[in-house]
């Protein structure tokens, strides 16, 4: 898994049908790079924007773990203080 700190966060979509989540990031590196963090068979989905450390579009930390649930979980927290927490099956990375 690639370091998102400071990367910028550019969208979140979630495939109703087929339960995908895609999310798509711009890495901090020369040169830059995009990565979708796809998730599989998404069971939750959480993305509040509501800024409580003031706007920002960029990563703090992403962590990737083990739900209650037993599947896999992936949170994002922003620097403007939100957490973007999703749940499913499997996390793919894949860099653009």
């Amino acid at each position: 898994m690639h370091d998102y700190h400071d990367a910028t966060f550019i969208t979140a979509s979630v495939e109703w049908k087929s339960g995908s989540t895609v999310m798509k990031f711009e890495l901090c590196t020369q040169p830059e790079q995009q990565v979708r963090l796809i998730v599989r068979e998404t069971t939750d989905f959480e993305c509040p924007r509501k800024f409580p450390w003031g706007k920002s579009e960029s990563v703090n930390q992403l962590t990737v773990g083990v739900a209650e649930s037993g599947e896999q979980r992936i949170e994002v927290e922003m620097q403007s203080g939100d957490r973007i927490i999703v749940v499913g099956k499997e996390i793919l990375e894949e860099t653009h």
